[in-house]
């Protein structure tokens, strides 16, 4: 399965999936994203960054959303006031931010995009501890690997219950035949 087809999958099984499905769905996904990152969090980020941190990520639905919202703000911008370091930190911090960004947009509209994306973010992590350590596993086999096929699964298990999701049709375009 190439990479696009593994998002457009994650697309239609967030559109697919309970208000519940969702929220669990995206709550285990940020606590996996949470363990892969606990090393960054430890050794990259100052004890100003990491305390807001971890409470937003121990307080994801306790609280307030506009209180969260705003630690949240502070946080990116302590962590983006130099450019250089802000673009140097470990990508399984960078996913884990911009999941728990994802995850506060989505208690505020309850957009299935918003799931979607806490469940691109995790794919993205998985490919950077996979990438050159699978035979065959690339952007254009994203299954080739034992952790991104259990990954596939468990998001399928816990947003759309097992099932095969409904893609639709593809528009064929004209210009395709010429």
């Amino acid at each position: 399965m190439r990479y696009t087809e593994f998002e457009q999958l994650i697309a239609q099984m967030a559109l697919e999936a309970t208000g519940e499905g969702r929220r669990s769905f995206a709550l285990d996904t940020i606590a996996f994203l949470r363990i892969s990152a606990a090393p960054s969090i430890d050794s990259e980020l100052t004890d100003a960054e990491r305390t807001p941190l971890i409470h937003i990520l121990d307080s994801l639905e306790s609280e307030d959303l506009d209180t969260m919202r705003a630690v949240f703000n502070r946080l990116n911008e302590s962590m983006s006031g130099d450019p250089v370091r802000a673009i140097e930190f470990d990508p399984h911090l960078t996913d884990l931010l911009c999941a728990v960004d994802a995850w506060l947009d989505y208690r505020k509209t309850g957009a299935p995009k918003c799931i979607e994306a806490i469940a691109v973010h995790r794919v993205n992590s998985l490919d950077y501890d996979i990438s050159g350590q699978a035979e065959g596993y690339s952007i254009d086999n994203m299954l080739a690997a034992a952790e991104m096929r259990d990954e596939y699964e468990r998001q399928r298990q816990m947003l759309i219950g097992g099932r095969q999701p409904h893609l639709p049709a593809r528009k064929r375009s004209w210009w395709r035949f010429w």
